[in-house]
């Protein structure tokens, strides 16, 4: 009874303080389902002992005893309700990681198209820093080139 309260508080635990993430509500579900399946296990012989007194209260100890041991042995029905509920459990553990895992993809996929997005802008960066550096050059020489001129104009009106 001890050990089956300690994962129900323990299962608690990590529900009560797993982060907000809506991915990992799935997990939750794994925890519950073993610690009911758990927690069944643990009160079936209380349940039974109880039983029993109440149909034999006056029947020797020894007959008693051997009907409970029949009765906490684990019945088909039981091990296929605990089967599918641990398996269904396992599934839904296994869907909320694949489904953690294709988010993990997705962010990565836009993680690289981002950086080479940014890799391309700084390329354009470049190549327009460079282009702006040729057409001042550019700049330059005209101005250089019409200011010649204009003061060969000067001369020539002063001269004439």
């Amino acid at each position: 009874m001890f050990t089956v309260m300690a994962v129900l508080f323990a299962g608690l635990g990590i529900v009560a303080t797993k982060s907000s993430e809506s991915s990992l509500t799935a997990a939750s579900v794994s925890l519950i389902v073993i610690a009911a399946v758990a927690l069944y296990f643990a009160l079936k012989p209380y349940y039974l002992i109880s039983r029993l007194t109440k149909i034999m209260p006056t029947q020797t100890i020894g007959g008693s005893v051997d009907e409970f041991h029949q009765l906490l042995r684990l019945g088909w029905k039981e091990a296929v309700l605990v089967c599918v509920l641990i398996l269904t459990s396992l599934g839904i553990d296994g869907w909320s990681i694949w489904s953690i895992r294709g988010r993990v993809r997705n962010v990565k996929t836009a993680q690289s198209l981002s950086t080479q997005a940014i890799q391309d802008t700084k390329a354009q960066k470049v190549e327009l820093g460079q282009k702006i550096a040729d057409l001042r050059a550019t700049y330059d020489s005209k101005i250089g080139d019409l200011e010649r001129e204009i003061e060969n104009l000067r001369k020539t009106k002063r001269d004439k």
